[in-house]
């Protein structure tokens, strides 16, 4: 009878350290009680893959892309597609985004739900909206995504970011269209 309340007792133990555990998503809450997320940790992965995205126009398929997101030793990320290349790298603070066009955005790092203007750009407001445990986008279930929902003048664009994926899903919409874009494969490269 004793063996068996010490091996109840043990069961117990080792249920409460395995349910304690940490998980690999490092979040802090900040004294008012709300979450902080890093938004390195889902606007980037961590290893080198190739992503192949649909496209939707108007709630109908209407093209793909292929886009190719390398990750480098120092802090840098480089996403490729046939746009060109954006190239992301982590400051202290803040995450550095080079667009093929030219154009610079510093993206503020640590977030909490409700931040506006996260995306330091002149033209669009940017807030950080939601957060899901688990979303179902064109059928597609993704974890831990973060929403990011930027306006400029009339056009709402919502981009969704999964912890350590990059980009998964993104949703315009202007006056005329509505165009999405979301993942539904990757494929890991070897560097």
């Amino acid at each position: 009878m004793m063996k068996k309340i010490q091996l109840l007792i043990l069961i117990l133990i080792s249920t409460l350290f395995l349910a304690c555990g940490t998980t690999e998503e490092s979040i802090d809450i900040d004294d008012d009680g709300g979450t902080i997320y890093d938004m390195w940790d889902y606007m980037t992965p961590e290893s080198s893959f190739q992503v192949e995205y649909d496209i939707y126009v108007n709630g109908r398929k209407d093209d793909y892309i292929i886009e190719t997101v390398r990750v480098f030793d120092d802090n840098h990320v480089e996403r490729e597609s046939s746009d060109g290349i954006s190239s992301l790298r982590l400051r202290r603070d803040a995450i550095e985004v080079k667009e093929p066009n030219g154009t610079t955005t510093q993206v503020q790092r640590f977030v909490k739900l409700g931040d506006r203007d996260i995306f330091q750009s002149s033209s669009n407001r940017c807030t950080l909206d939601d957060f899901y445990r688990g979303v179902t986008i064109k059928g597609i279930e993704f974890y831990r995504v973060l929403k990011v929902i930027c306006t400029k003048r009339g056009q709402t664009n919502e981009f969704f970011y999964g912890f350590n994926e990059g980009i998964v899903a993104t949703y315009s919409s202007n006056n005329q269209d509505t165009i999405e874009l979301v993942k539904i494969d990757e494929r890991g490269l070897n560097r």
